[in-house]
């Protein structure tokens, strides 16, 4: 390796602090540094003296392609050669173990994908970060400005972390409690030194600022008097500024004590730079170790709404009238659908939404989430932030998950309706040049009478899928739904030339065929298995919830599965 590079003080008190967890026996360690400066080049030194410990190759993963380039770059003029370069998607592909692996610039999903990949391995990892790296919000512009505006003044502050199970300090708060009681107290000697760091800082700044005003009204008022002619008149004002000088500054001249004004306005400079970076860490641990999700008391104020609106609706609900019945789901459906959702929302931090935003993103794809209304957004994150939250807490098991479900079925139908009925609406109108013309299933009925009127917004439900698109449910003689079978020819084939023309991505007669029935039985399991069983009285357990969510979303993909061959 070229020795021509001397690191920086602090870029080795780095090494040396990694050095020393690993030889602790820690297994996931985060290097926080509080301006960015010297990341990667701190990092090539590292992975040559780790690989200097074991003779094995050191795997260093980028989210960044920039980062990634320039660092591979850096290695080979440096003449380290003793690691292996990997953007996420290369190195997740990859099936080579390796001892240690450092990651730069990796998005909240992308530390997700890499723990779930190296959980089981015996690696060690280290991941690099600067404070609120990921704060997609509003920051604070003043502190940001001080800490850049003097970075050159002074050494950034650098933190080394261990962690237990997750591979980065940033995400401990979303691995429950055992994992937040390790890095609280992993992390309360270094909160601790920083804050009476900053504190003695804080005196040193006062002192200075006191000692410059009294130079600076020194200098002033003999300027003053200098330029007016009146050193005898301001004599005695001069004076007594002067005995408030220094002892050391007293007796020096007018040219000296202008360079020692500015050699106070360059340590003010310089303090308050300290001080905005140790400000900055601060924060950045304290938004590690707050607390995530929502209270208890909260939670059960939420359970006690929601079996209110059982109750309200409960006549309804038990109703014979399958379309009595149907619209009272929706009803309590929407109500708590909207009442988990506000309370999910008031807990999330900005930070907290944009990692279950981008957990999502991931399993339904960019392509998929971009068409996505906006309140089928906040119906989703609200569901998995609330049932990462619920999951975590010691009584997990006595909660009542049914307001997770309704959240994924509110979403569901919010897309279904966009599809099924306000652009299928459209489509009538265009080919049909009245309304009596229209499918019976659209139209409004009046005293048992169909009409020339189109059903409202909110008739249109889940349940109403399979008469709209053609087809109807068949029971046995005790009233158990057995199956489907094709409806009324007209209604049918309108929804297909709808479908043909209109919805689907490939429409071939037999791929919108297989589509359509794709479809309607996935909403339908939906309805039956996860939406129904929420107007329950008793609760809903923990193992339908994790069902609902890994149907529709994380693991079969459902929902995914639908959107995306529709062209909208």
């Amino acid at each position: 390796m070229h020795m021509d590079i001397e690191l920086r003080d602090y870029q080795k008190e780095c090494l040396d602090k990694v050095s020393e967890k690993i030889q602790a026996g820690s297994k996931h360690l985060s290097v926080v540094m509080t301006t960015g400066m010297g990341q990667k080049i701190t990092s090539l030194f590292l992975a040559n003296q780790l690989n200097s410990y074991s003779n094995s190759r050191v795997a260093m993963v980028f989210g960044y392609t920039a980062s990634f380039e320039q660092t591979k770059s850096d290695a080979t003029k440096i003449g380290i050669k003793a690691v292996d370069f990997f953007k996420v998607n290369e190195f997740l592909s990859n099936d080579i173990e390796y001892k240690y692996i450092i990651l730069h610039d990796l998005s909240i999903l992308d530390r997700k994908q890499i723990q779930e990949k190296v959980q089981y391995e015996e690696c060690i990892t280290i991941s690099f970060s600067a404070p609120f790296a990921e704060l997609t919000g509003k920051t604070d512009d003043q502190l940001m400005k001080r800490v850049f505006a003097y970075a050159g003044y002074l050494l950034p502050i650098v933190c080394v972390y261990s962690t237990n199970n997750v591979i980065d300090i940033r995400d401990a708060k979303y691995a429950g409690e055992s994992e937040r009681i390790y890095v609280k107290e992993e992390n309360a000697v270094t909160l601790n030194l920083l804050q009476r760091e900053r504190d003695d800082n804080a005196v040193e700044y006062c002192e200075i600022q006191k000692r410059n005003n009294y130079l600076q009204a020194y200098l002033n008022a003999f300027k003053q008097a200098r330029d007016e002619k009146k050193l005898k008149e301001q004599a005695e004002e001069i004076e007594r500024l002067k005995e408030m000088l220094q002892t050391d500054e007293r007796d020096k001249k007018i040219e000296e004590l202008e360079a020692r004004e500015e050699e106070y306005l360059a340590q003010l400079r310089e303090k308050e730079a300290r001080i905005a970076m140790q400000d900055q860490m601060i924060s950045f641990q304290q938004e590690v170790l707050a607390g995530f999700g929502i209270d208890d008391a909260k939670i059960r104020d939420s359970f006690a709404k929601i079996q209110e609106t059982r109750l309200s609706l409960q006549n309804d609900l038990e109703s014979d009238d399958e379309e009595i019945k149907e619209a009272a789901l929706k009803r309590l459906q929407d109500r708590v659908a909207e009442n988990v959702s506000d309370l999910t929302q008031s807990a999330l931090s900005i930070k907290d939404y944009k990692y279950f935003e981008e957990q999502l993103v991931e399993v339904l794809t960019k392509e998929v989430w971009n068409h996505l209304d906006e309140k089928s957004k906040t119906f989703l994150i609200s569901a998995k932030s609330n049932f990462e939250c619920m999951i975590k807490m010691k009584e997990c098991n006595t909660f009542d998950y049914s307001g997770i479900c309704l959240l994924v079925t509110k979403a569901l139908e919010v897309e279904t309706t966009k599809r099924f009925f306000y652009s299928y609406k459209d489509f009538l109108g265009k080919k049909y040049r009245l309304v009596s013309q229209w499918p019976y299933e659209l139209r409004k009925r009046e005293s048992g009478q169909i009409t020339d009127k189109v059903i409202d917004d909110n008739e249109f439900t889940l349940g109403s899928v399979v008469s709209v698109i053609g087809f109807r449910r068949d029971y046995d003689e005790e009233g158990k739904l057995i199956g489907y079978s094709k409806g009324h020819p007209k209604t049918r084939n309108d929804f297909l030339d709808y479908a043909m023309t209109d919805l689907f991505k490939n429409p071939t007669q037999r791929r919108v065929d297989a589509e359509i029935e794709k479809d309607y039985n996935f909403i339908e399991r939906v309805r039956l298995d996860y939406r129904n069983p929420s107007a329950h009285r008793d609760r809903l357990d923990i193992t339908s919830a994790r069902s609902c969510l890994e149907y529709v979303i994380d693991v079969q993909h459902m929902l995914k599965e639908m959107l995306s061959e529709m062209k909208f």
